[in-house]
């Protein structure tokens, strides 16, 4: 079920920063190296059982209709998260998904980045780069997508 969780939710990510900043992938795009600046993951892992404590001690704000009658997704305020992101980022959304995985999604200058706490403490880092989507999961594994037109 976590790794099925952990699927959904690279899935989810990678699909909503594609369709939400506007762009389309393509074919044939070639993996670049992924700057370690722009995925390091190293204070959200340090950060990741506070926040997960606290979006689990939290009442949704609402309830997103899911894809899948077995994933519970629930809108959380934002709010409680400040202090989780950048300074000067903007959050857009803070969703709870099956009360085990919190993902925190914001906006830093032209950056965008959705960070996914799950509860058996992995940590999945997806953000926009230029023309690039970048994902780290966990220190384990990394990607790059070109979607440059």
């Amino acid at each position: 079920m976590r790794e099925r969780m952990l699927l959904i939710g690279a899935a989810a990510a990678v699909l909503i920063l594609a369709v939400l900043i506007g762009v389309r992938l393509f074919e044939g795009s070639e993996l670049k190296r992924v700057p370690d600046n722009e995925v390091n993951i190293t204070a959200e892992k340090a950060q990741a059982a506070e926040v997960l404590t606290i979006g689990s001690g939290l009442e949704a704000e609402s309830v997103v209709d899911s894809f899948d009658a077995d994933v519970l997704v629930e809108i959380l305020d934002p709010q409680h998260f400040v202090e989780f992101v950048p300074d000067g980022a903007k959050i857009g959304e803070v969703t709870r998904t099956n009360s085990s995985a919190i993902s925190i999604d914001y906006r830093e200058g032209s950056h965008r980045t959705i960070v996914s706490y799950y509860g058996d403490g992995k940590v999945r880092k997806t953000t926009t780069v230029g023309d690039y989507i970048q994902d780290n999961l966990n220190d384990e594994s990394r990607e790059t997508i070109d979607i440059g037109e």
